[in-house]
């Protein structure tokens, strides 16, 4: 049998004599020296075990010992352990094993060795010393490798305060750094970035493109900020970064630049915007406050239009503390009643007569006074209500006109118009419910005119358009609201074959002034024309105003000239 490592040191056989070390060896059938029992322990032992003296330089290893460092023998007999620690690892320190007296107690100590191929070792060094006869002490260390558990636990940690998609820290780990600078006291900046639509993104192109460009946004973001500043994602569309120092412009543009960025291959035609808040640090808060302010600018830079950076104001807290009341109270709103509609009447331009009705949503009934509409219906949109608050609007719109159509032939020709939200185009379960309402009421499809605006383009999915078709094929009339103002596609206006076009109340207003509104005006009731669509103009206050609109070639009017929006009891045929 040949030699299996290094002569054995003089320590091994502490307790051998000269004449029984020789007795025990003999002479192999392949004519080498056999090792001694103890050194064949030593060696084939499956634990790592080491020998070294009082300074730590290595004496003898075993097997596995040479293995698991990945070195060879050569290369660590004579070293120093010390110097297969990684770089910043402290020494262990041997004193309470050297000092003590009694040798069959062991020393525990976790340490960390690397590899000279650069992988960290982790686990458990049993150490115990021994005295040689020649009197030297020394250390016998068995090495119980802990690596893979280390490593489980150091994935665990990582992926409890990083996000897995992007690696970026999340919002746990975030809201520490936040607090760490609270506490330091420096000037700072909270900055949270929304992705605009990613819901209709993700609808268009599917999820795993929405993923290409949450981590292409996250990419970006973190080449926009110092290396000092945290970049982390903290929900499925938003980011937060913490950044040095007072928010300057500068910064600020090339933070929402980082976060709208060009796409190729199938999101080439997809534009990506992004809606920014901003929080400066002041002193020592809450860190979950900060952030949760940060999030209210967020939301008002949404509510405004998106696409803007919009700074922390403390009025924003009032505006969600009565938001937050608004959406409770909405919660059961449709149940109680609450939810109500005004008519305001829409007329012909050709002799003033009138011609229909557009139903407004009214809640009434609260224990939070009148809400406005431009209070609720975002917050209903946000929460999923405006579905429950759509049927309940049609059913009531519908049973309206089917009361004037009963009391008098005159209104057997009125149109009853109701407005749809983008929320309730993409919902196929709510459009069929939508179709159904109008097919079990005694008021002819045909009556009905169904307004959206031109933000459903934006939103517009297989489900979304769908569902308009949906209605269109049932003999529904498709209005496109607020025409001019969003995104309109001339595209959509043929494919989805709407029946007519509603200009928006800005260019009426500016009609009398402003000779370049009224030849927009003109503009869109000619091409309306050349589509076989009607137009309707909203917002008609004055006779001057109304006589614009006649020349411009309007087929309908609506506005305070002939009547406010009011309850359908007050309303005289």
């Amino acid at each position: 049998m040949s030699r299996i490592g290094p002569p054995i040191p003089p320590t091994l056989a502490v307790n051998q004599s000269n004449e029984d070390a020789t007795l025990s060896r003999g002479v192999g059938y392949d004519g080498y020296v056999t090792p001694p029992p103890e050194r064949l322990l030593f060696d084939e032992s499956p634990v790592p075990i080491t020998v070294c003296d009082e300074e730590g330089v290595v004496l003898a290893v075993n097997r596995a010992l040479v293995e698991l460092l990945g070195a060879s023998e050569a290369q660590i007999v004579g070293r120093n352990m010390s110097q297969f620690r990684p770089e910043g690892d402290s020494a262990a320190d041997l004193a309470p094993l050297l000092i003590q007296p009694d040798e069959t107690a062991f020393l525990r100590l976790d340490r960390r060795f690397q590899r000279p191929d650069g992988r960290i070792l982790a686990g458990r060094v049993m150490l115990r010393t021994f005295t040689g006869r020649d009197g030297a002490r020394c250390i016998v260390a068995h090495f119980l490798d802990d690596t893979a558990r280390a490593e489980a636990e150091r994935r665990v940690r990582y992926e409890a305060f990083h996000d897995r998609m992007t690696g970026l820290p999340n919002r746990a780990l975030f809201l520490d750094r936040l607090g760490q600078a609270l506490l330091r006291d420096a000037p700072g900046t909270v900055m949270v970035v929304g992705i605009d639509r990613m819901r209709a993104l993700n609808e268009a192109f599917g999820h795993s493109s929405g993923d290409r460009v949450v981590v292409e946004v996250a990419r970006r973001l973190q080449g926009a900020v110092g290396r000092g500043d945290t970049v982390a994602r903290i929900g499925g569309d938003e980011f937060a970064l913490l950044v040095d120092g007072e928010l300057d412009e500068t910064t600020a543009i090339l933070v929402q630049a980082a976060a709208t960025p060009t796409l190729a291959g199938d999101l080439a035609q997809a534009t990506v915007t992004a809606s920014v808040g901003t929080r400066a640090l002041a002193g020592l808060e809450a860190p979950e406050l900060v952030l949760g302010d940060a999030l209210l600018a967020l939301s008002r830079a949404k509510e405004l239009g998106r696409n803007r950076v919009v700074p922390y104001e403390p009025d924003l807290r009032g505006r969600a503390s009565r938001t937050a009341d608004i959406a409770r109270s909405l919660t059961h709103a449709v149940e109680r009643g609450e939810i109500d509609v005004d008519l305001q009447g829409i007329h012909r331009a050709s002799d003033g007569q009138l011609a229909g009705f557009e139903a407004l949503v009214r809640w009434r009934k609260s224990s939070l006074g009148v809400v406005n509409p431009v209070e609720f219906i975002p917050v209903a949109e946000q929460r999923g209500l405006i579905l429950a608050i759509g049927e309940e609007v049609m059913r009531k719109s519908l049973e309206l006109l089917s009361g004037f159509r009963a009391r008098t032939p005159r209104a057997e020709k009125f149109t009853i118009s109701v407005n749809v939200s983008p929320v309730q185009v993409r919902d196929r379960i709510h459009m069929r419910r939508l179709l159904d309402i109008i097919e079990r009421s005694d008021v002819p499809p045909s009556a009905v005119k169904i307004e959206v605006t031109e933000s459903v383009f934006v939103d517009l999915t297989g489900d979304a358009a769908d569902g308009l078709l949906l209605l269109r094929e049932l003999g529904v009339q498709l209005y496109l609201d607020d025409f001019g103002t969003g995104y309109s596609s001339l595209h959509h206006l043929t494919s989805l074959r709407f029946d007519g076009l509603k200009a928006d109340r800005s260019f009426v207003m500016q009609s009398v002034n402003d000779s370049r509104a009224h030849t927009l005006l003109r503009s869109i009731a000619q091409l309306a024309r050349g589509l076989d669509m009607a137009t309707v103009a909203e917002g008609v206050e004055t006779p001057q105003q109304s006589q614009l609109l006649c020349e411009a070639g309007f087929d309908y009017l609506q506005g305070y000239l002939f009547h406010r929006p009011q309850p359908a009891s007050q309303i005289v045929l």
